[in-house]
């Protein structure tokens, strides 16, 4: 067992003015004692605690342990020291009331990495040796004072150091449970453990081997050291070896770490609600951004090619009866195809129902024919599987659609199979696989008419591909084209002008920049407000109760990094639904095609984590400059 050396040890706090806590002092703690610390209120006991627990450091002198000087030791070795010999019992308990009674007590454990279910273990035992076995899996809040108290010794002795300080074990308890803690130290004593017990309280010190007192930063008294008292009124003096903690000190298992990070994360529901919020609602508008940027481009995309569409359709209803144009459909057909600024064009005429079979005995089909005379491929935009030789309609041809192909039970197109329209045979030159001009004509048939036929009298449609930017000349030419007399009577379809489309962009890409505007105020907001509910202040308290218990800065910096990458996952999650839904709210209100690329539902988590993880290095800076001693006694 390690024997304590304090070497004219002094402790100046930097303020102004400086004030003395310890001032040269000389004292010696031996393996196995029972030792008070006495003295009033200011004296300078608990900042001699705080340096024997390697809590905080002397200004000057010299502090050993087993002939060591420990006074300038780096924070991982502090640390180790911290884990391997001491245990601390605070006046105010310093419980993690958020875990359990038995996640408390396997505390310092945790710091030692041992193995979980060994850690268990040892902390039921201890708290089955307090007497509140049967509080385990209760909260600290539950406990009264006294119980709180038994809970922070049997942290200590779970720990198994073979050092044990303890501030004011008393100060918060009535007689009664001031009783019981001096008997469980008259426990821990007799088991070998060293005692150091800082307290104002003449009960307490009348308990200990050793009474030294402190005033005004100086050992003013140190009684002799003298062995305890036994039930028979005989001397026994202490075992010569102390209890010797399990595990490798100040080590924490990787699965440990995560764990630990996530009962912290679920034992704050509000705090972690809060910070699930704070980041996904800027990764959501991240994420609205980019996806409405992506459905706008689609959109600017699809209004330009409206613009650089080229199809104008003009058309005449007809009563079956008179003639609806002045002219043949291959005339008409002529006149279109001679306008300046005209590809293709076609003409169509709606002939009506017609009986269509293959042949006996299969039974024939009642379906549209029509008549059609010009470029009727080009000008509809027709995807046909042509026959064998056949790459245009010609006389005595026909072009079936694939619905009425599939209706007929037509054979194979390659073989340039023949059906018959009221008697007369046709030969089939393709099957219209796609006709987006005039989808009607995938269930019908269409013929090429007679250049010598009479003026058609059912409903004729012409249709046009023009050159860029000739629609428009060509939609108000092509009905005097087709009848100079009385024009008014074509419907015209053709593409938007220019400036509605040129309206409709800017409206599009206005939208997608105020939301990007949007983005930046509410994230820039955000950050801050991330920055802040991340800091460790609140946690001061618990932090430098980790230290104490074995954690180097790095073990609270990977915690706080491992919580802040959780709440990232849950944040990136939360923000992909919100994104989602905000852009396919958006698209659908513009009546736009909402496009969303997985790839986007990826950054957005991996954002989430990173965006934790910054937020985390302020807090781990933070969390570093955290004064164990300081913080416990705030």
């Amino acid at each position: 067992m390690p024997t304590l050396s304090l070497d004219r040890v002094s402790r100046v706090f930097p303020t102004t003015p400086p004030v003395v806590a310890l001032d040269g002092v000389d004292v010696v703690f031996a393996q196995g004692e029972y030792v008070a610390v006495e003295g009033e209120s200011g004296g300078g006991k608990s900042t001699l605690q705080g340096i024997v627990g390697l809590l905080d450091r002397p200004s000057s002198g010299r502090y050993l342990i087993d002939g060591d000087d420990v006074a300038g030791l780096s924070d991982r070795a502090a640390a180790a020291a911290r884990s391997d010999l001491l245990g601390y019992i605070f006046q105010s308990f310093h419980l993690l009331d958020r875990r359990t009674v038995v996640e408390n007590v396997e505390l310092p454990l945790h710091y030692r990495a041992v193995d979980r279910d060994e850690r268990r273990g040892l902390a039921l035992r201890a708290l089955q040796d307090v007497g509140l076995g049967e509080f385990a899996q209760s909260r600290p809040g539950v406990l009264s004072g006294g119980q709180r108290q038994r809970v922070a010794i049997a942290r200590a002795m779970a720990a198994r150091t073979p050092i044990l300080l303890a501030d004011e074990p008393t100060g918060n308890l009535d007689s009664e449970n001031s009783a019981a803690v001096l008997e469980l130290f008259d426990e821990v004593r007799r088991s070998g453990t060293t005692l150091i017990v800082v307290t104002h309280s003449a009960v307490v010190a009348e308990r200990a081997d050793r009474r030294v007192r402190v005033a005004d930063g100086r050992v003013v008294s140190d009684g002799s050291r003298r062995a305890p008292v036994g039930e028979d009124g005989a001397r026994r003096h202490p075992p010569v070896s102390g209890p010797h903690p399990p595990g490798r000190a100040s080590t924490v298992r990787f699965g440990d770490l995560v764990r630990d990070a996530w009962r912290n994360v679920t034992s704050r529901p509000g705090r972690t609600l809060a910070l699930v919020a704070a980041l996904a609602v800027p990764l959501a508008l991240a994420l609205t951004t980019l996806g409405l940027a992506s459905s706008a481009s689609v959109q600017v995309s699809s209004d330009f090619d409206t613009v650089a569409a080229r199809e104008v359709a003009v058309q005449a209803p007809g009563d079956g009866v008179s003639p609806t144009l002045t002219t043949s459909l291959d005339a008409a057909a002529t006149e279109l195809t001679e306008l300046n600024g005209v590809t293709s064009a076609a003409v169509v005429e709606d002939s009506g129902t017609h009986a269509v079979r293959v042949g006996a005995p299969r039974p024939e089909v009642e379906t549209g024919v029509f008549a059609a005379a010009g470029d009727p491929v080009a000008a509809l935009r027709l995807e046909v599987d042509w026959a064998e030789g056949a790459d245009a309609l010609g006389p005595g041809e026909v072009l079936v659609g694939t619905h009425l192909a599939a209706n007929l039970g037509l054979g194979p197109v390659e073989r340039a199979p023949t059906v018959s329209i009221d008697g007369e045979t046709f030969v089939v030159a393709g099957v219209v696989s796609s006709s987006p001009r005039r989808t009607d004509l995938l269930g019908k048939a269409m013929i090429l008419a007679a250049a010598d036929a009479a003026p058609p009298v059912g409903s004729v449609s012409g249709y046009l591909v023009t050159r860029a930017g000739a629609a428009g000349q060509v939609a108000a030419e092509a009905p005097v084209a087709l009848d100079a007399f009385r024009p008014e009577r074509f419907d015209v379809s053709q593409p938007p002008a220019p400036s509605a489309t040129r309206e409709k962009v800017e409206a599009s890409v206005g939208m997608s920049l105020a939301v990007l505007t949007a983005v930046a105020l509410v994230g820039g907001v955000l950050s801050i407000v991330l920055a802040t509910v991340s800091s460790v202040a609140e946690r001061r308290a618990e932090i430098g109760l980790r230290r104490a218990l074995g954690a180097r800065r790095l073990h609270v910096s990977a915690m706080l990094v491992a919580e802040s990458m959780l709440l990232g996952v849950l944040g990136g999650l939360v923000g992909v639904v919100l994104g989602m839904s905000a852009i396919l709210a958006v698209t659908l209100a513009r009546q736009w095609t909402p496009v969303f690329d997985v790839r986007l539902a990826l950054l957005a988590l991996g954002g989430g984590v990173a965006i934790a993880c910054l937020g985390a290095i302020a807090g781990a800076v933070r969390a570093g400059a955290v004064l164990p001693n300081a913080a416990l006694r705030s």
